[in-house]
């Protein structure tokens, strides 16, 4: 018996109040805020830096050849100007007087916002110069509320635990979000309520985040298991079958059994071009009240009620994509993955239902 750690996700859609929604709201728009704020003192540092790196090549080192011109350009303005790190932005931003709101919300969401801006702004240097491998990372947005995921990360702490279980069916989050002290979830959490409780898993982050179907959360938990280092008895008697996981089929097994995929964006596409024709037909409202089809690039407008209920229309029917996607049938309150539904059938060879089932 082997014994490994490994970290494991647990998604649970969120059944929260009112009261609770508006505090999730108020806390993934203070980790946008943080992020915003933490990004413009990456940009601005970046900005300065570059116009001095432009200056110092041509009036200090324009004696010298271009390549190494630049070169030493830029480790002289590295000492005027340096990228401020996440630690930095936050002691900077505890003495902002214009972000006195941060102390009505949980610290540790807005920290996470800065730590986001950290992790973009790396990506795009790692990018840049080629530590990163694969598609171009671009520069740094900010981000505005409607076009990018509402979503916070709260960080737990071991000697005060603030994340929790409580029961199966709730989870004990900060007073600040939850207002009562625990949030109602759709689904149930007993896996990890039972490996918590005997002391085989520990909470390390949740991030909370909002789709077309509302407020969900996701536990990264560290677990311990026990991995066996040779087959059950009923594995070896059940014989060892080939599995290609494929594109055009789900799996392909080697006694040729074929499992198709599931297609649930083609199923789903009637559903897609009906909503996405009706937010098409939605209007928009100028400044003095008259509706036009589409604005100009520039012009100041704001969408009409019916346009904001086809735009969350469409969200909800592309989320109940992704959701069929994992497995999980309409208003299911915890999918499970279709590689995860397929291995636990009671005809699948019962060697697959205990082994991995990565490509042959």
């Amino acid at each position: 018996m082997t014994t490994r750690e490994i970290l494991r996700a647990y998604r649970v859609p969120l059944d929260p109040t009112d009261a609770q929604s508006a505090a999730l709201a108020s806390h993934a728009g203070a980790s946008r805020a943080a992020f915003n704020w933490a990004l413009g003192a990456k940009v601005h540092a970046h900005r300065m830096w570059s116009a001095c790196v432009a200056d110092l090549t041509y009036t200090r080192y324009g004696h010298l050849d271009a390549d190494q011109a630049l070169a030493a350009a830029k480790k002289d303005a590295s000492r005027y100007y340096r990228i401020p790190t996440s630690q930095t932005n936050e002691k900077a931003f505890d003495r902002d007087p214009d972000y006195a709101w941060r102390t009505e919300v949980n610290r540790r969401s807005w920290v996470s916002g800065m730590r986001q801006a950290d992790t973009a702004w790396q990506n795009w240097l790692d990018s840049l110069t080629g530590r990163r491998a694969g598609r171009r990372v671009g520069y740094p947005r900010f981000k505005s509320k409607g076009r990018c995921r509402d979503s916070f990360t709260l960080a737990h702490d071991v000697k005060h635990p603030s994340i929790r279980p409580d029961g199966y069916r709730r989870l004990t989050l900060p007073k600040k979000i939850s207002v009562t002290g625990s949030i109602r979830l759709k689904g149930n959490i007993r896996h990890l309520a039972r490996r918590i409780r005997r002391g085989v898993a520990r909470i390390q982050s949740a991030t909370i985040s909002r789709a077309g179907n509302g407020w969900s959360v996701s536990i990264l938990a560290l677990e311990t298991l026990d991995i066996p280092d040779h087959p059950t008895p009923r594995q070896q008697a059940a014989g060892a079958v080939g599995v290609d996981v494929g594109v055009h089929h789900l799996m392909a097994f080697s006694d040729a059994t074929i499992i198709d995929n599931p297609r649930h964006l083609r199923a789903a596409k009637k559903r897609l071009t009906r909503a996405q024709r009706a937010l098409s037909r939605s209007k928009w409202r100028l400044p003095n009240g008259d509706l036009i089809d589409a604005p100009k690039r520039g012009q100041r407008v704001t969408p009409t009620t019916g346009r904001i209920k086809a735009r969350a229309r469409l969200a909800r029917e592309h989320a109940a994509v992704a959701q069929h996607r994992a497995r999980a049938r309409r208003r299911r309150p915890a999918p499970r993955s279709n590689l995860h539904a397929i291995t636990k059938r009671p005809r699948t060879p019962s060697s697959l239902s205990k082994t991995s089932t990565s490509p042959a």
